[in-house]
Order: structure tokens, then C-alpha cells, then sequence
């Protein structure tokens, strides 16, 4: 929020005086998001040291080493992969001149889909992501403490909303893409990449919240392998396809990379606890509720139902509509209770609090 919050303020005043001035202004706006998400964990940090709720003191050994098995493959793969994607993007920009022919044609497709399209994909994700990390040390415990069928439990309720988010998010862009794309950037064209990219959605929704879980279960090695590999394939076909089928050939990058690692991911996760992937609960049902909730929307549309409004707030109707009709037919068909919503509910509840020191086998 910071962050958009200071572009969004300071983008129009120092867009006229040149380029360099709005790429600084963007870098200004990611340097303030950072320290302000810095200060924001520093604060809640003092304010629960303070509140005394970590009265018990655990006697650790060995606490160096243990930290450092955790720190040192994410810190690996962070930066390891930060070089190689800054080698992608040279890989990228140079092949898609090599395609057409054209720097700036190249930058400007290049611009859209990493600039426009991935941003609009990735923002839904990544609140999905963020409620799986408040639930990461619960999970570590369970893991500790041995408690396999409360884990398996909890694991399989998580896969289960992943599913069903990342296929509602897949609706959403395939029902609205023009009006997407037109409503945020005033470009029907992203809307065409939207729609042509939103069904990895589900893909890319497994990868994150699977590789969290994961590294929440100690299997932070397993997960870099996985990130390594991917860096390796995304290289070799981006050399390979993109000077040759330019934007088709990155798109197809995109597909086999993220298919690559989320089901890579996931095959660890049922390895390692043994849970069941129910194809029936987690992919038919949520599929025939978004086919259902998109043709409820799109006969709306049909019919004119939404043209009394302005574009902007019959796009936010439209959405509203499919999720709501979404969540129903989930609910009919019993891939989501009640209980479920409540059972989020107490998750945010429970991670909001600082949980108590933790015995020595949890860390």
C-alpha cells in the first residue's frame, strides 16, 4: 500500500520530465514500501516483546545450527535465483529484438506483460500466500510435535482453498479480461494477455503456498533444487524459443515453468505427508462452479442488466456476482461448509496472537 501509495501520488507530477524521472520515481516508491514493511514488523516486534507474552524462557541447543539449516538454502536460492532472473530479463529483451526486429517494440511488449499482465496475475496470489505464511509456524509445530493427522488435516484444508482461490481467480480474468485491462490500464490489449495467461493461476497459486508449507516442514533443500531447476529450464527456453516465436515463445516458457515446479512441489508435499490429493473435492467441483457462476455473469451482461452503471462499477458487479455465485455452488455441492469460513477465521484469530516459546524440538 505504501508503496503504490507513493507511486501513484508522485508518477504523474515527474512522468513529463522524462523516462528516468518515472523509473526513479518507481525505485523511490519499492525503496519506501520496503523500509516501511521493515518498520511495520519492527513495531509488532516491540509491541509483543513488551506485552510480556513470552514469559517462558526455552533453554536451546545448538540454536545457531538449526537456524542456519533453515536460513542458508532460502538464502541460496534468493540469491541464485535473483541473478539468473536478472539474466532472464537480459535473455528476454534481447530475443524479443531478435523477433522483431525493433528495441522498442520489444521493450514495449516486454513492458506490458511483466509491467501490466504478471502484476494483475500475481496480486491475488499473493494474499493467498500471505494467509498460508501466518499459518507456516502452526504448521512447523504440528511437524515437530509428531502431530501427523492434525497436519495432514490442516495441510489438506489449505490445498484445498488454494485449488478453489486459484480457480476462481481463473473465472474472474477469463470473464472480464477487456474490461480488466481497459478499467486498470486503459489498454484492451493486456486484457488479451490476461486472458491467455489466467489459467496458470492455479498453478502459480500451488507453487507459492506448497513452497511455503514446505519450508515451514524443514524442506527448504528440497524446495531450492525445485527453484534451481526452474531457473535452468526458464534460461534454456527463453535462449531457445523467443527469438524465434517472441511473445509465444515466452508465453510458452511461462506455462512449462510454472506447471514444472507447482507440480514438483505438491509431489514432495504428498511424499513427505503421506495426504490424499482429492482430484474430485479440489479440481471438478470448483471447475463446474466457475463454469456455472461465468455463465450466470455473462447472461447478466447479455441482457444488459449492468449498462445502467458506469464500466468501473459494473466490472466490480460482475466480479462480485461471480464470486458470490461461486462460493454458492461451492457450498451446494459440499467442497465448502460453513465451518470452513469460521475455521479461517479462528486461523487469523490464533496466528494474530504471539504464540508461546517454543519447546526445543520445534525449532
Amino acid at each position: 500500500l505504501v508503496k503504490m501509495a507513493f507511486i501513484v501520488s508522485m508518477i504523474g507530477y515527474w512522468l513529463p520530465k522524462g523516462i528516468e524521472y518515472a523509473c526513479a520515481v518507481v525505485v523511490m516508491g519499492i525503496s519506501i514500501g520496503e523500509v516501511a514493511c521493515f518498520l511495520f514488523s519492527f513495531w509488532g516486534y516491540i509491541q509483543a516483546k513488551n506485552k510480556g507474552k513470552q514469559r517462558e524462557k526455552a533453554t536451546i541447543t545448538g540454536v545457531t545450527s538449526k537456524i542456519g539449516k533453515i536460513i542458508i538454502p532460502l538464502s541460496i536460492t534468493a540469491y541464485i535465483r535473483s541473478a539468473l532472473r536478472l539474466a532472464e530479463d537480459v535473455l528476454i529483451l534481447a530475443g524479443l529484438k531478435t523477433f522483431s526486429g525493433n528495441d522498442s517494440a520489444a521493450t514495449g511488449v516486454y513492458g506490458m506483460l511483466k509491467g501490466m499482465v504478471m502484476p494483475l496475475l500475481v496480486f491475488p496470489l499473493s494474499l493467498l500466500s500471505s494467509f498460508v505464511i501466518t499459518l507456516t509456524p502452526e504448521i512447523s509445530r504440528m511437524n515437530a510435535a509428531g502431530n501427523s493427522k492434525r497436519l495432514e488435516s490442516t495441510i489438506s484444508r489449505i490445498l484445498s482453498y488454494t485449488f478453489i482461490a486459484g480457480i476462481l481467480i481463473v473465472v474472474v480474468f477469463m470473464t472480464f479480461p477487456t474490461q480488466l485491462g481497459v478499467a486498470i490500464y486503459k489498454d484492451a490489449a493486456v486484457g488479451d494477455m490476461l486472458r491467455q495467461l489466467s489459467f496458470l493461476c492455479p498453478f502459480m497459486c500451488v507453487e507459492m503456498v506448497v513452497v511455503d508449507i514446505l519450508n515451514g516442514m524443514g524442506q527448504q533443500v528440497a524446495s531450492m533444487r525445485y527453484a534451481l531447476a526452474d531457473s535452468v529450464v526458464r534460461i534454456a527456453m527463453i535462449y531457445f524459443l523467443i527469438p524465434i516465436n517472441g511473445v509465444k515463445g515466452f508465453m510458452a516458457m511461462m506455462v512449462v515453468s510454472n506447471i514444472m515446479t507447482s507440480v514438483f512441489n505438491l509431489v514432495r508435499l504428498i511424499r513427505v505427508t503421506k495426504i490424499k490429493f482429492r482430484f474430485n473435492e479440489w479440481v471438478i467441483k470448483p471447475v463446474l462452479a466457475a463454469a456455472a457462476s461465468s455463465q450466470i455473469v455473462a447472461a447478466v451482461m447479455n441482457y444488459g442488466l449492468l449498462d445502467a452503471f458506469s464500466p468501473r462499477f459494473a466490472l466490480v458487479m460482475g466480479i462480485a456476482i461471480v464470486c458470490a455465485v461461486y462460493i454458492l455452488m461451492l457450498l451446494s455441492v459440499g467442497s465448502v461448509r460453513l465451518r470452513d469460513f469460521t475455521w479461517i477465521v479462528n486461523r487469523l484469530r490464533t496466528s494474530s496472537k504471539t504464540p508461546k516459546a517454543a519447546p526445543e524440538s520445534a525449532v
